[in-house]
């Protein structure tokens, strides 16, 4: 079984459609698909919306407003699937999604499919080359460039490869969760696979956009202190992305920013 975990915020439009993409992806398959939605503004109701003859629903409610890292943990203590998929609610993925990652991701643990990122004015392919996507399943490329993937959408995980360390440590800065995740992982041996496909969609508009680099940044330094205290991490490693939140530019670090821009502005060539 796969389960879908998707954090709803104020986002009862997004439920229909969300359903029927999960539906379309469900026929395509031959094992079974629950969607867990996790109500994460509980004043307001959205059971009336969760309908399907297709798929299994199941609506839950945070007590309060708990963040989108508290939605998936709980999202995934209720989910019986052996594959996890973390959407946010505004994701669009193709009909073919999930029968892709999982005709692919075989023995590994997680599998990172291609995709784009659309915000108000453009829509830019997330991996523009098979070597830049190559990148994210390294550990290396992670403490160097930053978070290599996008979204926890593009990424089929198996549920007993999840760290638990990343159930128990609910990040209080929102947006960094994901890469928490990622860093744990990859700290611990964890085997990755890349889909080549562009199967999925991460929406980057209107109130998704507002996210500051100092809000970022400070998400960033408080998960840098969990995988330090529970990984193997060098000090080394610690210090060079502590300096970058703190915006010291080494000689290394300005060839980075460089690097970066650079595959930003290929990217919008195309």
């Amino acid at each position: 079984m796969i389960s879908v975990i998707v954090p709803i915020y104020n986002g009862r439009k997004y439920i229909p459609n969300l359903i029927r993409m999960i539906e379309r992806n469900a026929e395509n398959i031959c094992c079974a698909v629950e969607l867990i939605l996790v109500n994460d503004s509980p004043q307001i109701n959205i059971d009336d919306l969760v309908n399907s003859s297709v798929i299994k629903i199941i609506s839950i409610s945070n007590k309060k407003n708990m963040g989108i890292h508290y939605s998936r943990v709980h999202g995934i203590s209720h989910s019986h699937g052996e594959f996890i998929l973390m959407l946010d609610q505004d994701d669009e993925i193709n009909d073919n999604f999930l029968i892709s990652q999982l005709s692919k991701i075989g023995k590994a643990d997680m599998i990172i499919s291609n995709g784009y990122i659309e915000s108000d004015s453009e829509k830019l392919i997330l991996y523009r080359f098979r070597i830049v996507q190559w990148t994210a399943k390294h550990l290396l490329f992670h403490i160097i460039f930053g978070n290599r993937i996008t979204s926890p959408g593009q990424c089929l995980i198996k549920k007993k490869c999840i760290p638990e360390i990343w159930f128990k440590r609910i990040v209080k800065n929102n947006g960094a969760d994901d890469y928490l995740l990622w860093m744990l992982l990859l700290y611990n041996g964890a085997k990755i696979k890349i889909n080549p496909e562009t199967i999925y969609t991460h929406c980057f508009v209107g109130s998704n956009a507002s996210m500051n680099s100092e809000a970022m940044n400070a998400s960033v330094a408080e998960i840098l202190e969990i995988v330090k205290a529970n990984t193997k991490m060098r000090k080394s490693s610690y210090n060079f992305i502590k300096n970058s939140l703190s915006g010291k530019k080494t000689l290394v670090y300005k060839i980075i920013d460089i690097l970066q821009k650079i595959n930003d502005n290929i990217k919008r060539k195309y």
